[in-house]
């Protein structure tokens, strides 16, 4: 009788034996891994705006782009894009929605 197909092979048996060796050698890699650091989950849309507004409101005077980032990451208590701060204010400031003004170069108030 002729066989066809896998069991054709006389060495299908060799071939799936080193398979599993692999495959356990895979298995102890994945769990001697070092752990990935958790995951950042997205803030809820506006958080982070309020958060900028919640910082210019609070100030005595007018603010740098630094300070109000390092206001905003205490309060939201994770790192922020500098981009995303600058992008609001760039933009807050040119718009009537949000009341903010640029006095300067990097220097933003907020006024009522």
């Amino acid at each position: 009788m002729r066989l066809t197909g896998a069991l054709s092979d006389p060495d299908v048996g060799s071939s799936l034996a080193r398979l599993d060796e692999l495959r356990a050698k895979l298995i102890v890699a994945i769990t001697d891994a070092p752990a990935r650091p958790g995951t950042v989950l997205k803030l809820r849309a506006g958080l982070i705006q309020t958060a900028i507004m919640a910082a210019l409101d609070a100030a005595a005077g007018p603010l740098t782009v630094g300070e109000i980032q390092t206001h905003v990451e205490a309060q939201l208590g994770q790192a922020i894009s500098r981009h995303t701060v600058t992008s609001f204010l760039s933009v807050a400031c040119r718009g009537d929605v949000f009341p903010v003004v640029r006095l300067a170069p990097g220097r933003y108030a907020g006024y009522l």
